[in-house]
């Protein structure tokens, strides 16, 4: 249960820090992003991703703390103390190296065979390699998924071979020529669904509906591709629903296979399987 709520703590403080680095406000969390992102002083060293997320941990513990500290405080002057025993404060950020690790891990070695063997080098593009994902990613404010991060840093950064068939696997940040105009792409912000979403069934005002479709495109996925310039395959990158593959198109958006959606590896795998998308 502890290391759950670790793995939670973590994805919560690194989604928050993405927040920060996008919207700037006044606060010290966006203090210290800017630390790591800015520029530094002579033989100093930028923050890591790791550091940054433990210091964060840190200051909500100290200032959680404080809070109760002082609430006992006032307790206590109408209160007896029932005891003379006093627990030490903790000041130390809990131990959630565990739960970044996991964040960043690499994906088992079957699924890095699986992409490998559905892949013929001569059909892939130059891998990536982790120094220029890393920077894609902090241009973006968002750590790319796994499997896919290792796919494109170490197997092929896209490929003409597909998936899908039209067009192929875009590389990383391309987008297809038929994709439509909704304004500047954010992989950082959170996917804005859980569940299908059929347009035609939609109930709420133009001004909505207008805004969550522009929310759909552009938040928190990257285009992997598409069929036919009308409906585009996305790999959601923030949110409940990270790591999993959706379907955008003129009449929805739609988990898929659905009602649940697969990951990258499986949605390989069907392409590869060669019996169709819905078969």
């Amino acid at each position: 249960m502890i290391d759950a709520a670790s793995h939670e703590l973590a994805g919560y403080l690194g989604e928050l820090v993405a927040v920060k680095h996008r919207s700037p406000d006044d606060g010290l969390l966006t203090e210290l992003v800017r630390v790591r992102h800015g520029e530094q002083p002579p033989g100093e060293e930028r923050l890591t991703g790791h550091e940054l997320v433990s210091l964060a941990a840190l200051l909500l513990i100290a200032g959680h703390e404080t809070t109760t500290n002082l609430n006992s405080g006032r307790h206590s002057h109408n209160h007896k103390r029932r005891s003379t025993d006093r627990v030490k404060p903790s000041t130390e950020a809990p131990d959630i190296s565990g739960a970044m690790d996991a964040f960043d891990d690499e994906p088992p070695a079957r699924d890095l065979d699986v992409l490998q063997a559905a892949f013929p080098v001569e059909w892939r593009e130059p891998p990536l390699g982790e120094e220029d994902v890393a920077v894609w990613e902090d241009e973006h404010g968002v750590r790319l998924p796994e499997p896919y991060r290792s796919f494109i840093t170490h197997i092929t950064n896209g490929s003409s071979y597909g998936p899908p068939e039209d067009g192929g696997l875009l590389p990383l940040g391309w987008l297809p020529p038929g994709w439509p105009d909704q304004g500047d792409r954010d992989p950082a912000t959170a996917f804005p669904l859980e569940q299908a979403w059929p347009w035609e069934d939609e109930e709420v005002t133009a001004t909505d509906f207008d805004q969550r479709t522009v929310d759909v495109y552009n938040h928190g996925s990257i285009v992997l591709g598409t069929d036919d310039e009308l409906s585009y395959w996305l790999l959601v990158t923030t949110g409940p629903q990270r790591g999993k593959i959706w379907l955008v198109s003129e009449v929805g958006a739609y988990p898929y296979p659905g009602p649940e959606a697969i990951g990258f590896v499986e949605w390989v795998q069907r392409w590869q399987a060669g019996s169709g998308w819905w078969d």
